[in-house]
């Protein structure tokens, strides 16, 4: 088949200079995401990779250092996270607004280069200005900008980000470019393996806006500068990347089956890791376009009904076929397609790790794609209708608006622990573990009334959950209600032998029941579960039944 030539679409620098249009985008985005800075850390994982981690807390020590490069603390091996977290700890203590500032600080420079990628690769500053601006912006980002745990994604991607602007100046004819993409690559993946697919995107800028598919070369003029090379040479040069992102995949599997955090086929079967991949596809595309209940926490459904996953797929392939359509005329389309497919591919739940459906920190990178595709096609679209076109960025802006608004209401759920919790809850149904969470936080502030409420809806999701069962009855029992707490311990005890605050709580009811031969023998389980516990030691000692009393020798006698 022929190869047609594509739509051509004006380049065109504008009145600002891409350099200031640069600054621009990095002020727009540390004012939309400025009162990120009274935020604090959140119980959801800041204690294990900051406030309760003593390497990270000790800061950049000989010691710490060689912990961040040897550890797999937290299912990963990410010890460039591990180092800027140390470093923000010596600098800034553990006052929260330090690791706020960094984390923005570089998802301003992310904006600010992904700019400077799109600008340099399609020379269409406009466009690539207006895509930047709805990355600065968007509210599916607070959480990856907004949590401290996700240091991981803004400190991976801001390596990526370099690395392509390496790859792009190689397929300008720099040829130092490929071994700076290469070393910025592996920093990324030091960083987090988030960008594991690497190599698949880069094939797919090659075609656009690169233009170094010899196919493409055969009928049109490429790029001053770029040369194009046939597709076997570009699938061979990418196998350095490939490695590299094959070892990080290894390593990330290896360390999240140590840690426990893969989720094994029999608990979730390979049919419902598909429907749930293409529900998630879809509802990102979903979130993108209308941002609204956005949570912390999307819990895994307990069902799929068959029409709503029959739709699903019919949407996605529905896109497909327009973007094979397109392919010709824009370009654009079909990479910003693929490049949403394939960069969330790792984490759209085919390896399902944690209990999660879908977060919306894994379409960070991943959305760029959709954002990509239609901050080039409106203006394509437009560009033949003057009435549309003149109102186009009047709209932009008007839109723009509203993103950052939304923006600053999604970041302010993220205040505190309870309330993003609370929100979470508030926009989702069925919400087994953000349940159990707020008991748990609930009960630590001496809320017993709250925290039973919250255990028994996290009962009525799932009565097999020995968490709930024993968050239940603790609750009840702190408000003396201890005949009510003894069967939820006593199921807790059942479905987790070895969770010794369920036989503590249990001792205590059979205490309390007059059982006290019973409650000395969950004692001395909760003790021999946690050894080092003086709460359960002191409880076993008051049961613990009275020595007899020793009878005296009798006098001796002589005479």
């Amino acid at each position: 088949m022929p190869y047609a030539p594509r739509l051509a679409v004006p380049r065109t620098s504008g009145r600002w200079p891409p350099a200031m249009l640069g600054l621009i985008l990095v002020a727009l985005t540390l004012c939309t995401f400025w009162p990120v800075l009274r935020c604090g850390f959140i119980a959801l994982d800041d204690p294990v990779y900051v406030t309760a981690n003593p390497h990270v807390s000790g800061g950049l020590r000989l010691g710490n250092i060689t912990w961040a490069w040897t550890t797999l603390h937290g299912g990963l091996w990410i010890p460039l996270t591990w180092l800027s977290l140390m470093l923000d700890a010596q600098i800034y203590g553990l006052h929260a607004w330090g690791f706020h500032l960094t984390n923005l600080l570089l998802h301003s420079a992310n904006v600010g280069l992904l700019f400077l990628f799109l600008q340099r690769a399609t020379g269409a500053v406009r466009r690539s200005f207006l895509a930047a601006a709805v990355v600065a912006v968007h509210p599916i980002f607070v959480e990856s900008v907004t949590w401290v745990t996700e240091r991981k994604d803004v400190l991976s991607i801001f390596f990526g980000l370099l690395a392509l602007l390496c790859y792009t100046a190689y397929a300008c004819g720099q040829r130092k470019g490929y071994l700076g993409a290469l070393i910025l690559f592996s920093f990324s993946l030091m960083a987090k393996p988030l960008l594991v697919t690497f190599p698949l995107l880069l094939l797919l800028l090659d075609y656009w806006p690169l233009e170094r598919w010899a196919p493409a070369a055969a009928t049109e003029s490429p790029t001053p500068g770029r040369v194009p090379r046939p597709i076997a040479a570009l699938v061979w040069e990418k196998l350095p990347f490939l490695g590299l992102a094959g070892a990080a995949a290894i390593v990330t599997l290896v360390a999240s089956g140590r840690q426990a955090y893969l989720v094994d086929l029999d608990d979730i079967g390979v049919g419902a890791r598909c429907a749930n991949a293409a529900r998630s596809y879809c509802q990102y595309l979903k979130d993108l376009f209308w941002p609204v209940h956005l949570a912390a926490h999307y819990p895994y459904p307990r069902s799929w009904p068959a029409a709503v996953t029959m739709l699903t797929v019919a949407i996605l392939l529905a896109i497909t076929v327009l973007a094979i359509r397109r392919w010709r005329r824009w370009p654009w389309f079909i990479v910003g397609w693929l490049w949403f497919l394939v960069a969330l591919l790792p984490n759209i739940g085919l390896v399902q790790a944690g209990a999660q459906a879908r977060a919306d920190r894994f379409v960070y990178l991943p959305a760029w794609g959709i954002v990509l595709l239609v901050c080039w096609s409106l203006p394509a679209a437009l560009w033949e209708r003057p009435f549309w076109r003149h109102r186009f960025l009047a709209g932009a802006g008007a839109l723009g608006l509203l993103l950052a608004l939304g923006t600053y209401v999604q970041i302010g759920y993220w205040n505190s622990t309870l309330r993003l919790y609370q929100h979470a809850l508030d926009v989702t149904t069925d919400n087994l573990l953000v349940e159990m969470d707020v008991g748990t936080l609930l009960a630590q502030q001496n809320d017993a009334a709250g925290a039973q409420r919250h255990f028994a809806e996290a009962v009525r999701i799932n009565p097999a959950s020995a968490r709930a069962q024993a968050g239940l009855g603790l609750a009840q029992l702190a408000q003396g209600h201890s005949a009510e707490a003894l069967p939820n311990l006593q199921r807790a005890v059942e479905l987790a032998p070895d969770m010794a605050e369920a036989h503590n709580g249990l001792g205590i009811a059979l205490a309390l029941t007059g059982q006290k031969d019973l409650a000395r023998m969950h004692f001395a389980a909760a003790c021999r579960l946690a050894p080092t516990n003086e709460r359960y030691q002191r409880n076993l000692q008051r049961t613990a039944p009275p020595e007899p009393a020793t009878q005296g020798a009798p006098a001796a006698t002589g005479r």
